[in-house]
């Protein structure tokens, strides 16, 4: 009941002061997963929750945009993002399912993944805007610590076990079972859909307090808020037993390590006392963490491994060479249900949902979109390290396993703050050199009278 309550406080909140309710909406979108539905009736299109308000906010946009404030710089995703409107538009017109059956999610997904993530930049415009947003998703992601932690000590979710009772269809409820990897032991979810996903969502909320110390924009009492939270993210990735959080943030740290700063030396002699000291505690995630590199610990925490990748990338070439150009399209996986649809195992890497499911073109568009968000808009950001290294951690770890259950929207959320603030400084520092060559103008003027 609160989810359908807070849905149709921010539907009536929309209509009157659209921004702000918008801003809600990206806040709970958070805590919203698959099985938190509005109509659930087999046969009929799944229509969840979070589905419902993103077509209401993406209509109403439309409708109100002439009465809204707008960040009308470019959009800095316009052609990778045609590219995959594109591709997502020829692959359902040719779908295996057919367009009819293949519409809905494709709806969904232009709605969701491209048209929300365009108002996002439109509307989140000043320093106000993504601190009151910061803040907020600070203290969600701070709850759902605090439930991680608790269900780790109680080995169970009421929360997901409550959400599985909002949908009626038993074909679609989604519950990951982690039954089978004895060797791993419990693994955490909290709020989330998945271990992995909610692993990826603490680590990119380590990224962000991080990138807001360093650029200077937290006071001392928000900096402690914010180191502890850090910690609470850090011991919640370690209980997901995930490998693919942890390789996340590794890679996503190097944005920030500075060797010829004291600073950053000092933080990493911190953290290396820090494991020390609670060596006890950390050894027995230790195999989850080297499993990263080591075939050896690999084999002992269990999970997929090369040899399985490897048939993965096989069957998903086999699949893709039923349609090489535009691929099966969105839902072909419902109707299609053979060897090679099986040995696809839960496709453990985005690659091996594109090549069969959008073919050569959806190769390219995400080969552009990859290209724009890794190298092109870090170079025009005066070779931004954090912007560089925060991307580079999103593709390499989707492309080396899946992320069920990450919010694509709250990555694009930290990758906007972090252009939209070097954005600003590099302004202020340009406004600063003008009024000094001004006052150096005027002094010299001056002095020759």
């Amino acid at each position: 009941m609160f989810f359908y309550i807070i849905c149709f406080v921010l539907l009536f909140w929309g209509l009157r002061d659209y921004k702000n309710a918008f801003m809600g909406y990206l806040v709970f979108r958070l805590i919203l997963v698959q099985n938190i539905t509005l109509i659930s009736i087999p046969g009929v299109p799944l229509l969840t929750v979070e589905v419902f308000l993103s077509l209401f906010f993406v209509c109403f946009y439309f409708l109100k945009r002439e009465q809204l404030e707008e960040d009308l710089s470019p959009f800095p995703f316009k052609v990778p993002f045609t590219f995959l409107f594109v591709s997502w538009t020829i692959s359902t017109i040719f779908a295996y399912v057919g367009i009819g059956s293949a519409m809905s999610q494709y709806m969904r997904d232009v709605c969701q993944d491209i048209i929300l993530v365009y108002i996002m930049w439109r509307l989140i415009q000043s320093k106000d805007d993504f601190y009151v947003l910061f803040i907020a998703f600070s203290v969600v992601m701070f709850v759902s610590c605090i439930y991680g932690i608790m269900e780790g000590m109680i080995e169970s979710n009421p929360l997901a076990d409550y959400e599985v009772s909002f949908n009626s269809d038993d074909e679609r409820v989604i519950e990951y079972d982690y039954s089978e990897e004895i060797d791993r032991g419990y693994r955490i979810k909290s709020i989330f859909e998945h271990a992995i996903g909610a692993g990826i969502m603490w680590a990119i909320t380590i990224i962000m307090l991080v990138f807001y110390k360093i650029r200077g924009m937290l006071q001392i009492n928000t900096w402690i808020g914010a180191v502890i939270l850090i910690v609470l993210c850090l011991l919640c990735i370690l209980q997901t037993k995930s490998r693919g959080p942890i390789l996340f943030l590794m890679i996503a740290s190097v944005g920030f390590i500075n060797f010829k700063s004291r600073q950053s030396i000092y933080y990493l002699i911190g953290g290396c006392a820090v494991v020390a000291i609670g060596w006890d505690f950390f050894s027995q995630y230790a195999n989850t963490i080297l499993s990263i590199f080591s075939s050896k610990a690999q084999d002992e925490v269990g999970g997929s491994n090369a040899e399985m990748r490897f048939e993965q990338l096989a069957a998903a070439y086999m699949l893709m060479d039923m349609s090489p150009i535009w691929g099966l399209g969105f839902k072909y996986l419902s109707v299609m249900d053979d060897l090679l649809t099986d040995e696809l195992l839960g496709s453990e890497s985005m690659w091996f949902t594109i090549l069969p499911q959008f073919g050569l073109i959806g190769i390219v568009a995400n080969l552009v979109l990859a290209y724009y968000m890794i190298i092109k808009i870090p170079l025009i950001y005066h070779y931004s390290k954090p912007l560089f290294f925060f991307a580079l951690a999103y593709w390499v770890t989707a492309s080396l396993t899946s992320v069920p259950g990450m919010k694509m929207y709250y990555f694009y959320f930290v990758y906007f703050l972090m252009m939209k603030h070097m954005r600003w400084d590099n302004e202020e520092e340009q406004e600063e050199t003008v009024s000094e060559t001004e006052d150096l103008m005027v002094v010299n003027s001056e002095s020759d009278e």
